[in-house]
């Protein structure tokens, strides 16, 4: 079942469309160029992570474990069936749930794939505050979590490994609907 479908490619004006339609077209007269290199439109699909099928590409990525009640969003690119990010959430709480995301197409994340996953976590799953643990050296997962719009909340001294802490990030849902 998806919940949306993209055409990613680019639009008349440079930028990206989210539906394929009016791409645009360079002096030459060809499609889908712009700036000096080529971007093929991609389609990507939503659908519910599915533990024996999903699990694999998310622990290679995160190294999270597998609990209880991990559920979460996957997203497929439908030309190769191959997934491009997933977003995990668990040990939900009453009014708070811990989120993952992976991805492994990071042009994914410039066409909501990672608003769509807040939007799961703070209206489908109806929770009042998100968190994430981060390992402060993990400057890719922290900047993105920044982006996000998650604040630090808490460090954990040296827990992460030797000589790095591991930071918990969290982001309340009015302030998300603050940014939207």
């Amino acid at each position: 079942v998806c919940a949306f479908k993209w055409r990613l490619g680019l639009g008349p004006d440079g930028g990206h469309c989210h539906d394929g339609k009016n791409p645009r077209r360079n002096h030459f007269g060809e499609l889908g160029r712009g700036m000096g290199h080529r971007r093929a439109a991609v389609n990507i699909v939503e659908r519910p992570f599915y533990g024996p099928t999903d699990w694999d590409y998310v622990k290679r990525l995160t190294g999270v474990l597998r609990v209880e009640d991990t559920c979460g969003l996957v997203f497929v690119d439908s030309d190769t069936n191959e997934i491009v990010a997933a977003g995990i959430v668990d040990n939900i709480l009453r009014k708070s749930a811990n989120i993952s995301i992976a991805i492994t197409k990071t042009m994914a994340l410039k066409h909501g794939i990672a608003q769509r996953f807040l939007e799961y976590v703070f209206i489908d799953l109806d929770r009042e505050y998100l968190c994430s643990f981060v390992g402060e050296t993990n400057i890719k997962a922290l900047r993105l979590n920044k982006k996000l719009g998650l604040k630090e909340f808490a460090r954990y001294p040296e827990d992460y490994e030797a000589g790095a802490d591991l930071i918990l990030m969290r982001l309340a849902r009015s302030d998300y609907l603050k940014r939207k």
